[in-house]
């Protein structure tokens, strides 16, 4: 989907300001910084630029950088690990030895990552470490304030606290002071902890709640509901398709960089989503051609303008742009296997203004063939933080699906907003897209729920366990409760953001985009949605002012509240780390 302008941009960057409180953040606590990128764990000792670093399991976190450019066998610390004892890291980085309470490596202000070794591995000859493991007396939880190490006056779980974000530390515990119940703020126990939550959890059959399409009247084609219809039956979310990534310049829009970095990234971070949201289901064979391949006419010549621009157009070339653009790929690549091809014009471009984006049978030398045509330009620069969210986004179109449902508010899932603050896909979604495995989800109807307890993994976290709990309370209707959190795939919120999401889904309701450009305010109340967020305004989370995008906190619980839906009580029963919601029947 394109929003046009820059206006979604703005919004969004509006909802990030109004979410940050007015306090401010401490910028010397010890210890790890929550929530973290994952963990990397490090076999044998090594030795980056002089300091050692002992083989355990190291927590990551990150600042002013995505994880996924840190974490990972290609990720920063994984280079540099691998240099030599005392080699200098590659600049811009430089390691701050003065660094409070973890290895700290900068690349200038504001932009870097911790290191915390949370886990040492025991070796025959011990090696003396800065804060030695206790090995008979029990483990200490973040309640005991008696602290050897670090502070001597922790608080407590539940005591009150007036710094919103604001972290404390003991050893490896991480203590979090965050908004609660009737406005106030108490410290929460936020330690780190990536155990499978699904040996936690009782087991559930996750397809009783595929509930399927039941649209009274369709006013698109595309799925609402599993199982999705593709496009092409070559061309399926549970596929490996191939993808061209290609570069073309101009005669006055000449490349002058190498563009195998920005296209690598593009796989890298397509390629990590896709093992991650997909279950690996959805796969991509990559044909990346080095070199940009110059075109014979001025970039002017490629422009296309979006039909829902301001600006007007005479005419849709979109398909004349395309034909030139396969015929300059043709001379360098054969196209026979592939089935989506992704331009990548220079940065600086100014003259094109619109991205190209279709999936289409196009004309080449063997003959018609359905392809998908992506190219970028000063929109996509402008206003796509990722390309590769993009190109997720409306292959997911490709493969069938409606998607854009929920549509507000557009913070949670990429299927609606692919430049939001979230680079996530809602359960639901995955459910209809096959992207879910057993476990995944806690599946239940309305008529069997007992108060059961269930503790949730964040959606913006790798992490096993259930993402998501559905409750079925019709055949054509689901309620989706949510866990969301600051985590690596949500690096935009701010470091305090967490809530429970309710979702109501009918399938009787087809998601009817057609009001979009013309006064649609995306809550489903004057067009048509499949999927929705419970307006939850009544809990008073910050002032809301005539649907205004910065009123998104009110659509999630804190931990102690609670809400009644269509005869079902959801209670937020504890935050931290992980999320504990109890599902009972009202009254």
């Amino acid at each position: 989907m394109q929003f046009k302008g820059s206006l979604s941009k703005c919004l969004l960057i509006a909802l990030a300001l109004t979410l940050i409180p007015i306090s401010t953040y401490p910028t010397t606590a010890a210890g790890p910084q929550t929530p973290s990128c994952g963990y990397y764990k490090v076999t044998t000792d090594e030795i980056i630029v002089g300091v050692k670093f002992s083989k355990g399991k190291y927590q990551i976190n990150s600042f002013g950088i995505s994880c996924s450019k840190v974490m990972g066998s290609k990720g920063l610390f994984a280079k540099f690990l691998k240099l030599k004892d005392k080699e200098p890291l590659p600049k811009p980085w430089q390691y701050l030895a003065g660094a409070v309470g973890a290895p700290k490596f900068s690349s200038g202000p504001g932009v870097g990552f911790r290191v915390q070794l949370i886990t040492p591995t025991p070796t025959p000859t011990p090696t003396p470490t800065p804060t030695p493991t206790p090995t008979s007396t029990p483990t200490p939880t973040p309640s005991r304030s008696s602290s050897p190490t670090q502070e001597t006056n922790l608080p407590k779980v539940g005591d009150k606290c007036d710094q919103r974000g604001s972290t404390r530390t003991l050893s490896t515990f991480v203590l979090r002071c965050v908004p609660v119940i009737n406005n106030l703020f108490e410290w929460v126990d936020y330690t780190p902890n990536q155990s499978n939550l699904a040996d936690k959890n009782p087991s559930s059959n996750f397809t009783h709640c595929r509930i399927p399409d039941a649209r009274l009247q369709k006013v698109q084609s595309q799925s609402i509901a599993y199982p999705v219809v593709p496009s092409n039956p070559n061309f399926t979310s549970t596929s490996t398709i191939t993808i061209a990534i290609v570069p073309i310049d101009f005669p006055d829009l000449q490349g002058t960089y190498d563009p195998k970095i920005f296209m690598n990234q593009i796989q890298e971070e397509t390629d990590q989503w896709n093992n991650w949201f997909t279950r690996g289901k959805s796969k991509i064979n990559w044909v990346i051609y080095p070199d940009w391949i110059r075109a014979n006419k001025e970039s002017i010549e490629f422009n296309w303008i979006h039909p829902q621009s301001n600006t007007s157009q005479v005419l849709d070339n979109s398909i004349s742009v395309g034909q030139d653009l396969i015929a300059l790929t043709e001379s360098k690549i054969d196209l026979k296997n592939i089935q989506d091809l992704l331009f990548i014009y220079p940065k600086n471009v100014s003259k094109i203004q619109d991205s190209v984006n279709y999936s289409r049978v196009m004309n080449t030398k063997n003959g018609g063939q359905f392809l998908g045509m992506f190219a970028t330009s000063v929109w996509s620069y402008r206003d796509q933080e990722s390309l590769a969210m993009w190109l997720i986004h409306e292959n997911m179109h490709v493969f069938g699906f409606a998607g854009h449902s929920p549509a507000w508010p557009p913070i949670f899932s990429i299927a609606h907003n692919q430049a939001g603050l979230s680079r996530v896909m809602n359960v639901w979604d995955r459910m209809v897209l096959d992207w879910l495995n057993p476990g995944d989800i806690y599946c239940t109807d309305v008529e069997s729920l007992h108060g059961e307890s269930i503790m949730l993994v964040p959606e913006e976290r790798e992490q096993s366990g259930p993402q998501g709990i559905m409750i079925k309370l019709s055949s054509h209707e689901l309620l989706v409760v949510e866990s969301h959190k600051r985590d690596e795939w949500s690096q935009s919120y701010p470091a305090d953001f967490y809530g429970i999401t309710l979702m109501y889904v009918d399938t009787t309701r087809d998601t009817d985009r057609s009001g979009e450009n013309f006064g649609d305010d995306g809550k489903g109340t004057r067009f048509a949605r499949t999927a929705t967020y419970v307006d939850l305004h009544s809990l008073n989370h910050a002032p809301a002012s005539n649907g205004s995008i910065s009123d998104g906190v009110n659509y999630m619980l804190y931990q102690g509240e609670s809400f009644d839906f269509k005869g079902v009580r959801v209670e937020f029963i504890k935050t931290g780390f992980n999320d504990i919601v109890r599902i009972s029947k009202s009254g």
